[in-house]
């Protein structure tokens, strides 16, 4: 099932960011870093004299607010927490989709541990929901959507930014956590217990 030359590890710190408490820190966290960072790029003399090229005008605001913020921080964690088991759910359907389709396209982590390195290399894309979901470019697009309603335009930018980068980052923490838990005997969803059964499969296939 589980490569059996990997690490013999269960992951405590990947098991921690893909629980509730794990990615609302890393989901708010990275939501107020990168809303900072650009209201303080935006209030440099380099961004003023741009804005001016541009419009004609002197600036083009502040930068989001500290309302604007904490608002956006504080949907972003919220939300991040109360996805965090259906998301596991979620990741394993995709790897489910991707092994039974021939799409492919798993990352290192996920070829390391779940896959001992032979995993089908298909022709990548996305097929479902769920390998959308697990898609930086299209989870990206799904986050700016409510971050546009939360925080305006910079919301929908910082969401964009770090659904897409977040989500890329993830991939190979939920393929340590899964590992992890596989590994522990811990209870697992019905889209992970029905990747366990695939992987069983396509082991014996060998």
């Amino acid at each position: 099932m589980l490569n059996d030359s990997a690490d013999k590890r269960d992951f405590p710190l990947a098991r921690f960011f893909a629980s509730p408490a794990g990615k609302a820190l890393a989901g708010g966290g990275s939501s107020a870093a990168v809303m900072l960072a650009i209201r303080k790029a935006m209030g440099t003399r380099a961004a003023r004299r741009f804005f001016k090229n541009v419009s004609g005008k002197k600036n083009f605001g502040k930068g989001p607010t500290n309302k604007q913020i904490a608002v956006t921080s504080a949907l972003s964690g919220g939300i991040a927490a109360l996805i965090a088991k259906p998301e596991r759910d979620i990741y394993a359907r995709a790897l489910s989709n991707k092994l039974t389709s021939g799409r492919g396209g798993f990352v290192g982590q996920e070829k390391k541990l779940l896959f001992a390195g032979t995993a089908p290399k298909g022709r990548g894309g996305v097929g479902s929901f769920a390998e959308a979901w697990v898609s930086p470019s299209t989870h990206g697009l799904g986050r700016a959507a409510y971050g546009l309603l939360t925080g305006g335009p910079v919301g929908a930018l910082t969401e964009a930014g770090t659904g897409a980068v977040g989500t890329a980052i993830n991939r190979p923490i939920w393929a340590r956590a899964l590992a992890g838990r596989i590994r522990r005997g811990d209870k697992l969803t019905r889209s992970e217990k029905r990747l366990v059964k695939i992987l069983q499969q396509v082991k014996q296939n060998r």
